[in-house]
């Protein structure tokens, strides 16, 4: 059975189990005044979906050093693969610079170094993988925590509902994980990480 995310006052069916949007009891929500309010000004159409990994140990607190920071999200995925909508997605988040009033967000759940796996096998969360020979603008990474399957897969279908809400291709940059001139100075369409910008 589907779940929603909100565009523009409207529910949009996503085929995920878990979906916590931020008008829910215990949801995450933005700060007022951390975002650009688009709504009542015309249907937002967005171009480009931007996927971040917010280096933090939980989806909460992902939320909270955004909040502090004067930032914003539509999204974040948690550990377990939940997805939280933090903001209409008719408004602009603050996530990605210029590419803000263009794009929507999303911070996936993942502290990079590999020393916090012992912190999600001390809470019963699942271990992360450990990614190694990547590569971004140019330089090889050190290992560090990768995304769980279900992370993978909510992503995918978070994708999949945000491309059918927005008229999003469903495309990524080709190449190298590097700086994509197209994306960077708001001459593409598609999917999206934080290093194409």
């Amino acid at each position: 059975e589907p779940k929603h995310i909100i565009h523009n006052g409207e529910e949009i069916d996503i085929y995920w189990d878990k979906v916590i949007l931020w008008t829910e009891p215990g949801a995450y929500g933005t700060k007022e005044g951390n975002y650009s309010n688009r709504m009542g000004r015309g249907r937002r159409q967005p171009k480009m979906f931007v996927t971040h990994w917010d280096a933090a140990l939980s989806s909460k607190s992902c939320a909270q050093i955004l909040w502090k920071r004067g930032l914003s999200i539509h999204f974040c995925i948690g550990s377990r693969g939940e997805i939280w909508q933090l903001l209409d997605t008719q408004n602009v988040a603050w996530h990605a610079g210029k590419a803000n009033s263009y794009s929507i967000g999303v911070e996936v759940c993942n502290p990079y170094y590999t020393k916090y796996n012992s912190y999600y096998r001390k809470k019963g969360l699942p271990e992360r993988p450990i990614w190694t020979d990547k590569y971004v603008h140019g330089k090889k990474l050190s290992p560090f925590l990768g995304f769980t399957d279900r992370q993978i897969n909510a992503l995918a279908a978070l994708w999949e509902a945000t491309s059918r809400a927005c008229g999003i291709p469903l495309q990524v940059p080709p190449g190298a994980a590097e700086v994509h001139p197209g994306a960077a100075e708001n001459k593409y369409n598609g999917f999206v990480c934080h290093y194409h910008l």
